[in-house]
């Protein structure tokens, strides 16, 4: 399914965003494909998860869920996620 959902963003928050995707404190604000991708990687880690959605969803935003590692939109081990070089499709979620 695709689904076209709005999400408006200020330039403050592209530029937080921004930076904690690609790990760095540059000036670069927070492109389409990068938001897609963040997106995509929260969708894949809510899939992943057992129980409530809603629940899982708060947890996250308190900062309770461990880490997961993606690359490319899969789901892979933190040993895998370590080797892989610097670059902006190397994301992680929570």
């Amino acid at each position: 399914m695709k689904t076209n959902i709005a999400i408006e963003l200020n330039d403050e928050q592209r530029l937080n965003l921004a930076q904690k995707y690609n790990d760095t404190k540059n000036k670069k604000l927070l492109t389409r494909s990068e938001l897609n991708d963040i997106v995509q990687n929260y969708v894949l880690a809510l899939i992943d998860t057992d129980g409530c959605l809603k629940e899982n969803t708060e947890d996250m935003v308190k900062g309770a869920w461990d880490k997961i590692y993606y690359h490319n939109g899969r789901k892979i081990s933190e040993a895998q996620y370590n080797s892989i070089p610097e670059g902006p499709r190397k994301f992680y979620g929570f």
